[in-house]
């Protein structure tokens, strides 16, 4: 199964459609039912997103040396997510929110998270955590 990311909104945000040709970060609709329940009780999102990466799902967002040769593939779909959602925290509030389904507990842990750690050596979406982004 693979990694999921969602993206939760206070506006709604543009839509990047799956490019079979040039794969890279795609952002569509989530279809809500798919984030565990427990999770949109904690979240303030009135919209939610679905994150994709190079590879056709979100197994590819994240980089850092151990990925070797796919590494810059994964760095450039962690500085497109970068931009789109510093483009995105104008005046909004952004959460960010990672599962594989195996399990969902009763209460998720909520973090701050600030975006520019996207662009650093490396990052990995931590999963069952609702980041609470910011930009500085």
């Amino acid at each position: 199964m693979c990694l999921n990311v969602f993206v939760g909104s206070q506006k709604k945000l543009p839509l990047i459609a799956w490019n079979k040709d040039d794969p890279k970060l795609y952002v569509r609709d989530a279809i809500v039912k798919h984030i565990p329940e427990t999770a949109r009780k904690q979240m303030a999102s009135l919209y939610f997103y679905e994150i994709g990466s190079h590879m056709g799902c979100a197994c590819g967002i994240g980089h850092g040396e151990t990925w070797g040769e796919e590494n810059e593939q994964r760095y450039r779909d962690s500085q497109l997510l970068y931009t789109y959602l510093s483009d995105a925290a104008d005046n909004n509030q952004l959460e960010l929110f990672c599962t594989w389904y195996e399990q969902s507990p009763d209460v998720y842990q909520v973090k701050p998270f600030n975006i520019e750690q996207l662009l650093g050596n490396e990052w990995d979406a931590e999963e069952d955590v609702i980041l609470k982004l910011s930009i500085h």
